[in-house]
């Protein structure tokens, strides 16, 4: 997570020595952080924004978007994608596009983000090996006291649970934004007993 005032720094910082502030919302755009797009927690606005993953629901499509100043920069054949044009994929975009808003998704991810990680913070039989809890609506982490996450993770993935472990000791957690409490409940449960016995 960076520090509150950190992006208003990088913003301040291209504004003054005209640079191009991009940045990439593939992981955190499309409502999962609890906002449409990571960066609004922030209060900026960058130039140049990628997008993708999540913008497909599950098929390959990438996406840009740029302020016009910057925009017309992307002249046809400047600018390319490999998850870009299919016909297919963009009707499934707007579509996606769609269904975040009229299922508020995004509000149901920053409710649903913070039901689990409060939910987390309060492990009984691994509290003790749970060093920070970390993240905006359903992108959360889980920085373990171990120096290693991984016998935690195969615990998990034996009993149903897909999780990821980055940097070694983080549990990365990122369910589907339209998870309901009991499904989070049931993956906090077999997340606390491989924490506790891994």
């Amino acid at each position: 997570m960076p520090a509150p005032d950190y992006l208003k720094g990088v913003r301040a910082l291209c504004d003054k020595h005209d640079l191009c502030m991009v940045l990439d919302e593939v992981w955190t755009g499309v409502g999962r952080t609890g906002k449409f797009f990571g960066h609004q927690h922030f209060g900026v606005t960058p130039d140049i924004m990628t997008m993708g993953k999540a913008l497909g629901g599950g098929l390959p499509v990438g996406g840009i978007l740029a302020t016009p100043r910057r925009a017309a920069f992307l002249k046809p054949g400047t600018h390319g994608c490999t998850l870009g044009g299919n016909p297919i994929c963009a009707a499934v975009g707007a579509t996606v596009l769609e269904v975040l808003g009229r299922d508020k998704l995004p509000e149901k991810a920053a409710k649903m983000g913070d039901y689990m990680r409060d939910k987390i913070g309060k492990f009984k039989a691994a509290g003790e090996k749970i060093k920070h809890v970390r993240g905006l609506g359903l992108f959360i982490g889980v920085e373990t006291t171990a120096p290693d996450a991984m016998p935690a993770l195969r615990r998990a993935l034996e009993r149903g649970l897909i999780i990821n472990v980055t940097h070694k000791n983080v549990i990365r957690i990122c369910p589907a934004l339209i998870i309901d409490q009991a499904d989070a409940d049931r993956g906090l449960a077999i997340l606390e007993e491989a924490l506790a016995n891994a």
